[in-house]
């Protein structure tokens, strides 16, 4: 159930080539009176100058454009069309500098937090590499999902962590999502390292971290930030929600907590991406997308590419990690220790392992079920029929659910010339591609589950 060694590679150089971000409002004011030269421009881009509004000239803020940096606005003009242009949006260093000197306690007790408010929002929707390198140097990054060249979660070495107010996180991740950009995931404490932290106070933490968030809160109020409670994501019953801080330079901050499984604070940009797809719709949607992802390698294994990795690490997480990267590959992303609260898996004790119970990880799944185009399906058999299943399920695209002694993974490919299976595991690179003849499989199979469209 669980794999100790953490794999880090240290991946080759990179540079954010984006300049700070500068505390930049959430929200546009109805007008704005300059107090300073500034610049007006003809397009968005702010390339072509036009000229130049001086010091108490005021004009109306028609539209904020946060992705190009800049205001549109209209000056008005007696008698005639008001001018438009473009300016820069102006940081709020230059509108309330009690409000940043405010808050520089908040920074102390919650150093990543000032580096979020001062770095290029942007990076959230660039290259992983690049927002790593804003928040900590290069060598204190491990790839543990992806690949060294193109990683999809990198992994904080401890030397790297800094305290959030005034307790130290058991790990920091930056997570790679299509649909939702970069996320920096600060893992408070979970269950699963509930015997490493056996000093762990759950209810004083939680007020020490909800009333920082607070404290900044009402320091930047009066400038557009807020916090509202969500429900979670597009699967009913996993219970995933929180309270999500809006705050300034685009930046929502969202605790995460329940209490006896996690607390987690999810850092991702507050603005949305362009052109993103929900999970798909109905069935037959989801079976047309899964059809697509099925493969020839050049060895000539047909198998299933594209399936997210989520890397257990040291934890007894292997049932609901499998899980998770079926969810996510089906377009549901979801948060492991959600899941390991729906599965009811075990932490880790003075005793022993953790882990989580066929029964319940077979109960989680039919939950995951409920308001989603597929359905739990066992496709355990005898000898005879296990091949046929095995190759059923990977030319439909579904990858399978496979429980063997003491672990479970995923069988995602086949030989079409008998040479037997293509199966990964949630233990982070270099375990998304592993083969095994029919003979072992037959050996090692103790059951095998589709979340069938």
């Amino acid at each position: 159930m669980k794999f100790r060694a953490l794999l880090f590679l240290i991946f080759g150089g990179f540079g954010t080539g984006l300049h700070s971000g500068g505390f930049y409002p959430i929200e546009q004011p109805n007008t704005w009176r300059f107090d300073e030269p500034t610049a007006a421009y003809k397009t968005a881009a702010a390339k072509e100058e036009i000229g130049t509004f001086q010091p108490g000239i005021e004009v109306q803020v028609k539209e904020a454009l946060p992705s190009d940096k800049v205001w549109r606005v209209h000056f008005l003009r007696p008698g005639q069309e008001p001018l438009e242009a473009f300016i820069r949006m102006p940081s709020l260093q230059s509108i309330d500098a009690r409000a940043v000197s405010d808050s520089k306690k908040v920074f102390a007790d919650f150093p990543l937090l000032e580096t979020f408010m001062e770095m290029d929002y942007r990076l959230f929707h660039g290259d992983i590499r690049e927002l790593a390198g804003a928040l900590a140097d290069r060598g204190k990054w491990g790839v543990t999902a992806g690949s060294r060249d193109a990683p999809t979660e990198l992994t904080l070495r401890a030397s790297g962590i800094t305290p959030v107010f005034g307790h130290r996180p058991v790990q920091i991740q930056l997570h790679q999502s299509l649909r939702e950009g970069n996320r920096v995931v600060i893992d408070i404490w979970n269950k699963g390292f509930a015997y490493q932290r056996p000093d762990f106070r759950e209810n004083s933490v939680r007020s020490h971290i909800r009333r920082g968030l607070n404290d900044f809160l009402e320091i930047w109020a009066r400038h557009g930030a807020s916090s509202q409670r969500i429900r979670g994501g597009e699967l009913t019953m996993i219970r995933d929600g929180g309270e999500v801080f809006s705050f300034p330079n685009f930046i929502n901050v969202t605790f995460r907590h329940e209490s006896g499984e996690y607390m987690i604070l999810e850092i991702t940009s507050a603005l949305a991406l362009s052109d993103v797809q929900g999970p798909p719709g109905d069935a037959a949607e989801l079976r047309d997308f899964l059809q697509k992802q099925v493969v020839t390698s050049d060895e000539g294994h047909r198998y299933i590419e594209n399936i997210p990795m989520i890397n257990q690490g040291s934890r007894g997480y292997c049932v609901v990690a499998t899980m998770g990267r079926v969810l996510n590959f089906y377009g549901f992303e979801v948060e492991i220790n959600s899941l390991a609260n729906l599965a009811g898996t075990l932490p880790e004790t003075s005793f022993g392992q953790g882990g989580t119970f066929l029964n319940d990880a077979l109960r989680a799944m039919r939950q995951c079920s409920h308001n989603s185009p597929f359905r739990l399906a066992d496709i355990s058999a005898q000898t005879r029929r296990a091949e046929r299943n095995v190759r059923e399920a990977v030319e439909a695209g579904t990858p399978i659910l496979w429980l063997i002694p003491g672990h479970m993974n995923l069988i995602i490919g086949y030989h079409p010339e008998g040479e037997g299976i293509v199966y990964s595991d949630s233990w982070g690179p270099g375990h998304e591609f592993k083969t095994m003849s029919w003979e072992e499989f037959h050996q090692q199979n103790r059951g095998m589950y589709l979340l069938r469209p």
